[in-house]
């Protein structure tokens, strides 16, 4: 069953028609949205409507899919605006950032950590489970999966992606003074809630505006997954390794075959990524 306004019925009763008026119902009961808010939240309707068609083979179309709207920029949404509106880090502005992200709360400094050495989205980070985590075998990652606390952009958004060094030794220490009862537990309860993914991008922009005192707009917490994607570049990794790693995008004709790349090999790249001192501009 699906209920959308005051309505509850079997998702194969609910039609595109349907979907369109919940998110004009959406809109109007939150004036205050962002664009991207919005999008993000027919994103996680219509990954429940996917996740429920898969899994129950039932025949019938998403009636959610590509109802995202564009982004609205104020001089008419020009290309160039939309390049200028997230920038990367610079190595120093980087090293700066991530020393001052252990002033934070535990949580908020692990996510921080997490996003850096991953290039994930903060909901992402955020938004993990305590089953997503998988820190003892032979190459440590985190599981990006859709969850009960929040979707993905996309459906090649799933992956895993190692994580080693100092984000990993300081999760474990984290974990192990964690209490919890069950594994479907929120990994960061403080942030893995309604409303925790904007509290928690707030207090990461806060290290750039307040302690590090970036006045750049184009410069935000968010601008690690920007910085990552540099250095991919950078070291000249192959375009469907970046996808794998970056969750962007398609993967082309091969991305739906086999287990997927190796997170050993993810882990070198990764590392080397880490150990990079120059990139983009």
């Amino acid at each position: 069953m699906a209920q959308l306004g005051d309505l509850q019925r079997p998702i194969t009763e609910i039609n595109r028609l349907a979907a369109r008026r919940h998110k004009e119902a959406l809109r109007l009961a939150n004036p205050r949205w962002a664009t991207d808010t919005l999008n993000r939240t027919l994103t996680t309707i219509s990954s429940v409507f996917a996740v429920a068609i898969r899994e129950y083979e039932l025949d019938v179309a998403n009636p959610f899919i590509g109802l995202v709207e564009k982004a609205r920029f104020k001089d008419n949404n020009t290309s160039e605006e939309r390049k200028n509106k997230r920038r990367s880090f610079t190595q120093e502005e980087l090293d700066s950032y991530k020393s001052s992200l252990a002033n934070l709360n535990e949580q908020a400094q692990i996510i921080g950590m997490i996003m850096v050495q991953t290039g994930c989205r903060t909901m992402e980070a955020a938004g993990l489970l305590l089953q997503d985590l998988a820190l003892d075998g032979e190459t440590p990652h985190i599981k990006i999966r859709y969850n009960k606390i929040r979707g993905l952009k996309t459906e090649n958004s799933a992956r895993d992606v190692p994580i080693f060094g100092a984000t990993l030794d300081t999760l474990k220490s984290y974990l192990k003074k964690k209490k919890y009862h069950q594994l479907s537990e929120a990994a960061f309860p403080r942030y893995g809630r309604d409303g925790g993914m904007d509290a928690v991008s707030q207090l990461l922009n806060n290290i750039i505006r307040k302690r590090l005192s970036i006045t750049d707009k184009r410069l935000v917490a968010y601008s690690s997954r920007h910085t990552m994607k540099d250095k991919l570049r950078e070291l000249e990794v192959a375009e469907d390794m970046q996808k794998a790693i970056m969750g962007h995008g398609t993967l082309g004709n091969s991305g739906s075959y086999g287990d997927g790349f190796a997170r050993k090999k993810m882990l070198s790249i990764l590392t080397n990524a880490e150990n990079l001192y120059q990139w983009g501009k």
